[in-house]
């Protein structure tokens, strides 16, 4: 098991870490961040996050061998009835490419993917329709997640679209079904922390960032935890007549709290 705290959180769905900002408002929410690499293989990231990771160790690699089998029975499970609906399982030739490495997928899986002509190997990496391996990349994600307790995050707006696909089986189309009291479950929430992230945190060194880590672990935490528990909350009732007054009491109480610990800071 990973060392893990209730902040810790996956990175996901790509190795290589390309938005400073995005990182940088990972590190202050969150106390351990990590991504999925395979053994060998060196992240292409941003210049500065990867000075950075290499001072401070900010992010650290999950070997992905460890999951790959529990993602293949789950996801070969659901692939012959999601190929009409999601993007990426036919044959045709797709708009855009992107790879896949080897070692992120199961060798019967591999096979799959190969003898169906959905991808094609090129030495250590399997390469094909970008759809396709985002959407298995976003499966093995939670695989991983799921198994180290550990929150997902993204700065890549389409995976939010395939956790959705999933949730609901690819029945998009009808999704009623899932609903309960007359209240969609389809809606994606957010909670925006605009006064606790501070304005072009891209401008702002990491090494700030670390120190303000660093004086401040309570404070965080207690916004951390605070922030957390309404969001489980709105999860956990979302399909009960409890929905609306969760949200109604999360956004009559979340500034005041925010305000709050800003104060402490």
């Amino acid at each position: 098991m990973l060392p893990v705290s209730p902040s810790s959180v996956l990175l996901y769905p790509n190795i290589d870490l390309k938005d400073v900002a995005f990182v940088k408002e990972a590190l202050l929410l969150y106390d351990n961040l990590y991504r999925i690499v395979p053994p060998g293989v060196e992240p292409n990231d941003h210049e500065e996050i990867q000075q950075c990771n290499e001072e401070y160790e900010i992010v650290s690699s999950i070997n992905p061998e460890d999951y790959v089998e529990g993602t293949y029975e789950k996801f070969i499970e659901k692939a012959e009835k999601w190929s009409h609906k999601a993007a990426g399982f036919s044959g045709l030739v797709p708009s855009s490419v992107t790879r896949l490495h080897e070692n992120k997928v199961y060798h019967e899986l591999r096979e799959y993917f190969i003898n169906k002509g959905l991808l094609f190997k090129l030495d250590d990496w399997l390469v094909g329709n970008d759809s396709l391996i985002e959407n298995y990349m976003i499966y093995l994600s939670k695989e991983v997640a799921t198994n180290n307790q550990l929150s997902l995050l993204t700065d890549y707006s389409p995976a939010w679209t395939v956790q959705e696909f999933i949730k609901y089986d690819g029945e998009i189309s009808d999704c009623s079904r899932y609903r309960s009291d007359g209240i969609g479950g389809n809606g994606i929430i957010r909670l925006y922390l605009n006064d606790f992230i501070p304005e072009h945190i891209e401008k702002i060194p990491f090494s700030e960032i670390i120190a303000f880590r660093d004086d401040y672990k309570n404070e965080r935490k207690k916004l951390f935890t605070r922030s957390v528990s309404p969001h489980r909350r709105i999860i956990r009732n979302w399909r009960s007549q409890c929905f609306q007054r969760s949200l109604i009491f999360i956004a009559r109480t979340m500034p005041g709290i925010i305000r709050t610990i800003s104060r402490s800071m």
